[in-house]
């Protein structure tokens, strides 16, 4: 049971008084319900002013001895003040004498003893300190069961983000937070949007919440604690501190009491209490499960994508949770976004704010994440960049490329938050940098540097770099550290900033060892990150094309897909299925407002979306279809990396060695393609989806109240596995063309197509093209005549697709949309005014919306 710190706040002409209080207390302090501390428990030599006013913030009650004495010391009004003004902090007045008690502060709390009454004018003064006992008694049993989150943890743990704006008064997640896009379900038939009374009400009260590492998961479930409070007693854990096998209680109840008002084992009996988990992993013990079943009414577990995907996805224990997952945010959620951080930034009220003011502020915003292609669209993107525009911010810090989100964040981190001045940013740098290779030399990861390991290094550090005592100390501490030390061990508060300053050091030193050491197990998605920083930082060109030659040896013996007839012929039944007009009777503005409420179904840049991350250690060996997941996730991280070095430094290489590298881009693109096709064409694939399928056959049959016989399960089989080789080759040409969507790239790219002259490479061009200036009349030709000639029905239906999704989408001259809607063999429909009916058979449009999501889980 937890004790309540009572802090005895008296003057020393009434210590009388305060040792016959002592007394009355001594049965709530052997019943262990309180502990008390007053100023005889200071030692010689010990700064008592510091120690008092300590000890007074660390308590939970003040009890102030009143007398005309104490109301006219300087002292003891200061110890009163600063009782009043803590948070959550009780001043309980406790009036020893007449006094002048009822002019001043304490007034306006309920007094004892009882009615107020001087303990002097009592008849029996017994009676008088019985009547005290009674009232601290009350307030500490009725403390124990007021479960309220304390304000010091709110502010520094619940609300506390990493951004800043030019508005000093500190931005907080309430300030800033947006309901993200939340997806439930795991079948891409059948997944729905849930909004956040999906955690209030509903039979589903357990729930894991996946996403990508930047996706906003954390922010989620501090916005849960804070908002769930009328209905539930939340409590939130980092499930990276969860050790234990078994016996959690230990762990709870230290959790409970660094971030909740009461006694734990009151709030143990409740029957509304909320388990909040972050960054749940698998080496956390099923065992906790029994634990949380038994002793919370919801719990809601947060975990990254890829750690779902390999650990949990297929963990029969896990099978009761509802899977939600975080989406891309849409336009209209970042433009939500965008006008809250200009609110907090320039402290204005939300209908003063202009529409030309926002329109700028996301003009600038889509140029990184729309045009550039630098980063998807999550919160911590958008204000990433909106964050470098603000004046604070160094000039010439421009977001140009992945890394300088990071960089920006980073800056402003230790300029704002950590008060360093601009001189002493590439000191902490170079600390930082070195102390993430330290950590990964040692540890191969951030998470197991131990605090004696850290003090070496710390030492070390000293005795070769000139750093100020200072600077180290305002990276360890503070509200915002960027360094966490923690049950005797320390990481990096945040995996990015791990991730940054490892690249920028690998980087600086040249390392070609750990290069090949990361490029080696690419597949693990720490060391992908990693070489993206990397190149990043990387200004020497034999650093770019170390990396890029552990690349390029992917499925070397693979043969890429080229789309060519003899390929996609087992798709054509279904394309001929497919309605072959998707042109929309709406306006182009409507279909642009739709899509800005649609946008993000797609799956990010920067995420594999792979179930197959196991290491070697883990596979199967006899199944080979294991292996070659584990190097279909190798694959498109190394697809990521090249393109960054792409993106990034185009500059630095010849048009020649560019071409080379695009190529072999896309070549793994296209090879990683061939062998999912490959796999498709196959019995054994089409028996595998049969299998699959029972459940959905079972669910058919008794809905139409008939069964159906082995051969039209088969039909039904090849029919699905028509349609996955079409989503994932529109899928995997659409990773292709992310990676190196860039306007540096375009001339190289139209070379390249122009050489190779197969549909895979026409198609990716086609995407870059239209990316950077509209679609080309005559090139749209051109290639609808090739497939014509060769009868890649296929390719050409693609095609339309691509073109057809655009005029829907941006405003085309009608000569121009003649042209197309003839060549593609379509009726003429000119750009319509505002319409009154759907422009698509639900049919096509539950096929258009759901197939990246299908893609996202078939890698």
């Amino acid at each position: 049971m937890a004790k309540i710190n009572f802090f005895i706040s008296y003057s020393h002409d009434d210590t009388s008084g305060r040792e016959e209080l002592e007394k009355w207390l001594k049965t709530l302090q052997n019943n262990d319900l309180i502990d008390t501390w007053c100023d005889k428990n200071i030692f010689p030599g010990e700064y008592f002013e510091e120690k008092i006013f300590k000890e007074i913030a660390s308590a939970d009650v003040t009890v102030g001895l009143l007398s005309q004495a104490y109301l006219a010391s300087d002292f003891c009004k200061r110890e009163m003040e600063y009782a009043f003004s803590l948070p959550n902090h009780k001043f309980i007045p406790i009036i020893l004498k007449p006094s002048t008690w009822l002019d001043t502060k304490p007034s306006e709390v309920q007094a004892l003893p009882q009615h107020g009454l001087a303990i002097e004018k009592w008849d029996n003064q017994d009676e008088a300190w019985h009547s005290v006992y009674e009232g601290l008694k009350a307030v500490v049993l009725e403390m124990q069961s007021n479960f309220k989150p304390k304000d010091d943890f709110v502010t520094k743990e619940i609300e506390k983000i990493d951004f800043v704006t030019q508005n000093k008064k500190g931005t907080k997640l309430s300030d800033l937070f947006v309901f993200p896009n939340l997806e439930s379900g795991e079948d891409a038939f059948e997944v729905e949007s849930i909004d956040e009374d999906a955690f209030r009400t509903g039979d589903k009260k357990t729930f894991i919440v996946k996403g990508t590492e930047t996706s906003g998961k954390s922010s989620l479930l501090k916005w849960l604690y804070m908002n769930l409070g009328d209905d539930y007693s939340p409590l939130y854990l980092d499930g990276m501190s969860i050790f234990k096998t078994r016996n959690f209680g230990d762990h709870f109840e230290r959790e409970f009491y660094s971030q909740m008002t009461g006694d734990f084992g009151a709030w143990m009996e409740c029957s509304d209490k909320v388990a909040l988990i972050d960054n749940f992993h698998h080496g956390i013990s099923n065992n906790i499960l029994e634990y949380l079943n038994d002793n919370f009414a919801m719990t809601i577990i947060a975990m990254d994508d890829e750690e779902y995907l390999l650990y949990f996805m297929d963990e029969p224990v896990y099978s009761g949770f509802s899977v939600v997952t975080i989406k891309e945010f849409d336009l209209a959620q970042q433009e939500e976004l965008i006008r809250k951080w200009f609110v907090a930034s320039n402290s204005v009220e939300l209908e003063e704010i202009s529409d030309l003011d926002i329109d700028k502020l996301e003009a600038r915003v889509n140029n990184v994440i729309t045009t550039q292609r630098i980063v998807p669209r999550y919160p911590f993107y958008i204000l990433s960049i909106l964050q470098s525009l603000e004046p604070f911010m160094p000039s010439g810090l421009q977001i140009t490329s992945y890394g300088y989100c990071y960089h920006a964040l980073i800056t402003a981190q230790l300029i704002e938050r950590k008060n360093i001045q601009q001189n002493d940013v590439d000191t902490c740098f170079n600390y930082l940098k070195t102390l993430a290779f330290d950590i990964y030399s040692k540890t191969k990861s951030g998470d197991t540097y131990s605090k004696e390991i850290y003090d070496e290094f710390r030492d070390f550090y000293k005795t070769e770099f000139i750093i100020k005592e200072s600077l180290i100390n305002k990276l360890e501490n503070g509200d915002s550290p960027i360094l966490k030390i923690k049950d005797d061990s320390v990481r990096f508060e945040h995996a990015y900033a791990y991730y940054f300053f490892l690249g920028m050091q690998i980087a600086s030193e040249q390392d070609d060892k750990v290069v090949s050491e990361l490029c080696e197990n690419i597949h693990l998605r720490e060391n992908s990150f990693v070489l993206i920083f990397t190149v990043h930082h990387a200004s020497n060109k034999d650093m770019l094309d170390t990396i890029r030659l552990h690349c390029v040896y992917s499925f070397d013996t693979t043969e890429p897909a080229r789309l060519c007839p003899e390929e996609t012929e087992f798709m054509n039944e279904l394309v001929s299925e497919l309605p072959q007009s998707i042109i929309s009777n709406k306006s182009v503005s409507e279909n642009r407002q739709l899509r800005r409420k649609n946008r993000g179904l797609a799956p990010s840049p920067s995420t594999s979306d792979s179930r197959a991350q196991k290491k070697n250690k883990e596979l199967d060996s006899d199944n080979p279809r294991q292996v070659d997941i584990v190097e279909v996730n190798r694959a498109i991280r190394i697809m990521e990396v090249l393109g960054q070095i792409l993106k990034n430094r185009a500059g630095s290489f010849k048009k020649s060695d560019v071409e080379e590298i695009l190529e072999d881009t896309v070549e793994l693109g296209l090879r990683i393609l061939g062998i999912f096709l490959d796999d498709f064409k196959k019995p054994e694939f089409v028996e595998f989806i049969s299998r699959k399928l029972d459940e959905q056959i079972k669910k058919l049959e008794e809905t139409k109240q008939r069964e159906l016989d082995d051969d039209q399960k088969i039909i039904l089989a090849e029919k699905m596995v028509q349609f996955f080789g079409y989503v994932i080759t529109v899928g995997m040409l659409g990773r292709i063309f992310k990676a190196i969507s860039s306007d540096k790239l375009v001339d190289s790219m139209a070379s390249l197509a122009e050489e190779k002259s197969s549909p895979a490479y026409d198609l990716v061009n086609c995407l870059i093209v239209t990316s950077q200036g509209g679609f080309n009349v005559d090139y749209v030709k051109s290639l609808v005549a090739k497939y014509d000639k060769t009868k890649n029905l296929w390719a050409k239906r693609v095609l339309s697709y691509y073109v057809q999704d655009y005029l829907n989408t941006h405003n085309v001259n009608y000569k121009d949309r003649q042209k197309l809607f003839s060549t593609l063999s379509l009726s003429y429909k000119p750009v319509p005014p505002q319409v009154k009916m759907e422009f698509w058979t639900s049919k096509t449009r539950h096929f258009l919306t759901r197939q990246p999501k299908l893609l996202a889980g078939s890698f």
